[in-house]
This record gives structure tokens, sequence and C-alpha cells, in this order.
């Protein structure tokens, strides 16, 4: 398996030849916001996949992409079912066909904003939020926009908008005087927060004039006489973080979790009732009518019910937009996928179709490696959670109390029941015991190194790539002795025999045939030296993933690199595996993609 940590995506692209790559999975991925205009047609933002739209009430989603130059979506509003706004960390993108084709970023905002919120009031009138804190409005359908917020004078993001009329509405921020309130069209605000008991407000909800709901960190607060006077609304709510919110009417509403939970009230928040959907991850949108038909959007995806939460299905076909992949392990045809803030995912058929596997890991979760020393044991590890093994190749998981203060950042397992953690800023862990216990191990590598991978070549000769460069071991790894590349960062290791091997760093990758004695910079063909990981069949034939969004491939031990998908549309690849001798490759928005002739038929998720 290999770690990768984040940085920006786009779309991954076809390639030169008959070579592609295609996206395997897993289906779903992080969904920011969900708008259904109509009953059958709605628009899904993601986290690293643009948007997507469904026209079959999400039985299948395609993605509506063209000249949306931002993939990172963070809101998302539509006037109708034509005319929509898409929010990104690059500004702010217009359609007017539905998706068809996006102009932007819109020269009215600030190059230097992301946006963060987005509300149209009407067929007209569009509110948008900022991270400076700054309130804009259009009154031509989001063609142009002006800033209005006269007295807000404040510097945080604000995460929500909500307006119960054209002129009267609410932004929420992240701290500090944490709600606003307008009646002049944005004209003029006022901090409105007494008896607000929020850290942090992340979702608004304004069905009428007189009553507001607000969600964060918290649960729910609701005023009746607009902002003046707040009073928590948390009966039935058990898991108190609110990440979204939405009422279709003054008195029902819906609530959705950082933990996966989903509330409903009829009687204006007095109380709550929990739908209980599948473990999903964060409830990032809400799309409910007034019947008892809705959708979720989370970090696993979309899910609906259509009566009133006893049954959710996924609704995840063809919506491969947002899985940032964290950590990989295969053995045979079990596959583990981490993710960013999604959890973890299993293949029992080689990536043909998966299952979402928090059960007992919990939800929303960013997983930083995975082990499968056998199909039947697993072990994954989460920051500030620990390591967890599974008995059942992945399916549900048991926490091992163990090394939960520290940050693993890779796992490599000799057999079911012995491995090593390498970690950040702690050096290398071992266990003896299937995970229950684990001790500092290896000397040689100082007690406070950062140990970002391991590779294995037998049991006893291995190697560590860490901040000051490689290490090599001969004995397990309880010593460790420098290799003559010191000094350098090393963030990726990978040896094909005992003595032939490569490194990944900040400046490219290096070759050595001896063990680690001797060092060559192999770069020829690399368009950017800094490298994110590599992995090689073979001495000769290797692939390398760097941080310009492309993977390159040498069938000659590094003397030449071909870049696979350096075209107009790259994919960010920071993690990479190999299937047998066919790379697969973790990207940060697109999920897992593999270089591949063939085309791998999924149904999605498993039963």
């Amino acid at each position: 398996m290999r770690i990768l940590y984040c940085l920006f995506l786009c779309l991954f692209p076809l390639l030169g030849a008959a070579q592609e790559w295609i996206p395997i999975g897993p289906p779903g991925g992080e969904i920011r916001e969900l708008v259904f205009p109509t009953a059958n047609t709605g628009y899904a933002a993601t986290g690293g996949g643009g948007v997507f739209r469904t026209d079959n009430a999400g039985a299948s989603w395609r993605p509506v992409n063209n000249e949306l130059d931002d993939l990172g979506v963070f809101a998302l509003a539509f006037a109708n079912i034509d005319t929509g706004l898409a929010g990104t960390g690059s500004g702010l993108f217009r359609t007017t066909d539905g998706g068809t084709l996006w102009t932007g970023p819109n020269s009215d905002i600030p190059v230097n904003v992301s946006i963060q919120s987005l509300v149209f009031v009407n067929s007209q009138r569009a509110y948008l939020g900022g991270s400076d804190g700054n309130v804009y409005r259009s009154d031509n359908s989001g063609q142009n926009w002006t800033r209005v917020d006269s007295n807000l004078g404040i510097s945080r993001r604000l995460l929500a908008l909500d307006f119960a009329s054209p002129s009267e509405g609410f932004a929420g921020a992240v701290d500090g005087p944490q709600i606003y309130y307008t009646n002049s069209s944005g004209g003029n605000w006022t901090p409105r927060n007494n008896g607000l008991g929020l850290g942090g407000v992340f979702a608004l909800a304004a069905p009428t004039t007189s009553a507001v709901y607000a969600g964060g960190a918290g649960g729910v607060y609701r005023s009746f006489n607009d902002g003046l006077n707040w009073s928590v609304a948390n009966t039935g709510i058990t898991d108190t973080t609110i990440f979204s919110l939405q009422f279709p009417s003054s008195d029902l509403g819906f609530a959705g979790s950082r933990g996966g939970a989903v509330y409903r009230t009829t009687d204006s928040g007095t109380s709550w009732s929990d739908l209980n959907p599948p473990p999903v991850g964060n409830v990032n949108a809400l799309s409910f009518s007034r019947s008892i038909s809705g959708y979720i959007g989370t970090s696993a995806g979309v899910y609906r019910t259509t009566n009133g939460g006893t049954s959710w299905s996924a609704r995840n076909t063809g919506l491969d937009g947002g899985h940032r992949i964290t950590a990989l392990a295969l053995n045979g045809s079990v596959w583990l996928a981490g993710t960013q803030s999604s959890g973890l995912y299993r293949s029992g058929n080689g990536g043909a179709s998966w299952q979402f596997v928090n059960n007992g890991l919990g939800s929303g979760l960013r997983i930083t490696a995975v082990a499968l020393p056998t199909p039947g044991r697993a072990y994954v590890a989460i920051p500030s959670g620990g390591i967890y093994r599974s008995d059942n190749g992945g399916i549900a998981w048991t926490p091992l109390q163990a090394l939960q203060n520290v940050t693993v950042r890779d796992l490599h397992f000799f057999n079911a029941l012995s491995g090593l953690a390498a970690t950040a800023g702690n050096g290398i862990y071992r266990t003896v015991n299937n995970g229950d216990n684990w001790s500092q191990y290896g000397s040689g590598l100082g007690s406070n190194a950062t140990v970002n991978e391991l590779d294995f070549v037998t049991d006893n000769t291995g190697y560590a790539a860490t901040a000051s460069g490689v290490y090599g071991t001969g004995n397990g790894g309880a010593n460790w002795t420098p290799t003559t590349l010191v000094g350098v960062a090393t963030t990726a290791v990978s040896f094909v025999t005992t003595d032939i091997g490569y490194a990944g760093t900040p400046s490219g990758v290096y070759h050595t045939d001896k063990g680690g004695q001797n060092w060559s910079l192999r770069n020829n063909g690399l368009m950017q030296t800094s490298v994110e990981d590599l992995v090689f069949v073979n001495a000769l034939e290797g692939y390398v993933s760097t941080t310009d969004d492309a993977v390159y491939r040498t069938t000659d031990g590094g003397l030449n690199w071909t870049a696979l998908n350096r075209v107009s549309l790259p994919v960010n690849v920071n993690v990479l595996a190999l299937d047998g001798d066919r790379p697969l490759a973790g990207s940060q928005g697109f999920g897992l993609l593999a270089l591949d002739q063939r085309v791998i038929l999924r149904d999605g998720f498993e039963d």
C-alpha cells in the first residue's frame, strides 16, 4: 500500500494508443451539495469530480463539467432546471443549459475568494458567501454581482446563507459573532446571537420570515423572532455536530450530522427522530420535500428514502466523483481502499464492486494506512483513533486501543500476527500479537524519526523512506542503518530485489543496484520531479506519480520516463499499487483508476 497526502486534482483523461485510465470505483464520493429542481432532475456537487446530473431521480448520474475549470465544488444552487451556479475554490461558475456548458469564473468576485455558500431566493435574485467573509448579491440570475455587506465587517468564512424572502436573510460564520441578519437585501447586517451556543455555524434554514434554524458544533438552535433570541432544540439529537439543515416548511425539517445521522422534526424542532441511514460518513447535504421522499448527500455518495427513512438505497451509479484515496491494500481479489474523509471501502472481486465497510470504525473518517496480510485479516490506521483490526477481511472492525496519539503513515505486516507501523515523528512501532500491543522498535532511526513508507523484500531485508533519507534493515526492522541517500526527504521507496530499488524524493527518482550503497538520479522525461509515490513491477518496469498531475512509466529502470496522462485535463495521482503487473492509481477526487485496455463492468455497491 501507499499513502497520499491531499493535493488538488482534476478529471481523469484518455491515454494515447489503446491504453486508458478506467475508473473502477468505489462509486459515490464526497457529496458537498444536492439540488433537485424537479422530482426527477437533480444535481450533485462533489469534492473533486465536479457536478453530476440525474434525470431519473438518482437512478443514474452523468458528469456535466464542460468548461468547469475547478472540479472541487463547495456550493451549488439552481434557480430552475437550467440556470445554476457552482461555487469553487477558484471562483463562481454559471450554467444556463443544465450543466451542458459552464462559464466563469465570474469577474465580479475577487480572484482570491473561494465560494462557500450560494442561495437563489427567486429566479433572478441570488446571494453568495465567500471565504473573505463578504456577501455578494445578483439580481440577474447570477450574471453580475455586487458586494452587499455593509456593517458585516468580518474576515471569516461564511459557510451558511439562507433567505426567507428576497430581502430578509441570515449569514453564518465559523466563529466570533456567528449569525448576522439583514432585512435590506444585504444593505445592512447586524449580529444576532443572543442565546446561541454553537461553536461555529455550518448550516442555516429560514423557511419563513419569523422562523430560522441554525446548525453547527452544538446541535440545532432555533429562533422565532428573526434571530433576536435563540434556544437549543436538540431533543432526540445524539450527534450534535450538524453539517446540514433543510426545512421544507416552518414545522417540517431535517438535519444531517457529521457522524452520519439524519434527523427529522415535524414540530418546528421541539423534538427530532432518527431516520437511521446506513453508514454514510458525513451528511453534507439534504434534499427533502414535504412528502416522505428525500435524498442525502454524504461522504459515501447519494442515498434516497421513499418511506420516511424506513429504508434507504444507494443512488451512485455513474457517480464517480469525489473519493480521495489515501491508502490501498490488495491481497488477491480482496482490496481495501482508504479515503480522506469517507472511511474505508472493500472489494471482494478485484474492484468489480464495492462495499462501504466502516462498521466499528465510525463515520467521516480519514484512513492513513491499510494492511491486508491475509484475505481474512486486515489492519487500518486512523488519526487520533489508532489501529483497528478486522478478522473477516475488512467487513467489520475492532479498535485495538493502540497508537491513538501518533500519526501512522504506513503499515507493513509480515503475517497475520506480526507487523510494523511507520509514524510521523515517532519512529517505528512493532506488534507480535495481532496488533493488541505495540512498542517502539528499531534502533538507528532515532526516536523522533518521521517514516513515510516501508518496503520489505523479504521478512528480514527491508527499506524505510524517511524525512532524512533511506534506511535499510537486515533483521526485520530491529536495527536500521542509513544508506548513502541521506539528508534527502524521501516520500516513497520500492525495492524489487534486495539490491535493486528506487526512492522518490522532491528532487526526483533515485536508483540503486547495490542495496542502497550507491544511488543515481534518474529523471529523464519527468517534467516535474516532486514524487508522490512510485511502484515497480520488476527491475526495469515501474510507475511514478508526481505533483504535476502526471503518472510516468519507465521500461528501462528509470533511465527514461514517459508521461501516461499528460493532456489538457490531467488527474492528480498520489497513491500507486499493482494488481499483478497492472498499475492502480488512487486519485484525490476520482477514486481508484486502473491502466487497462479492458473495460471492467461494475454494478455499484454490493448487496
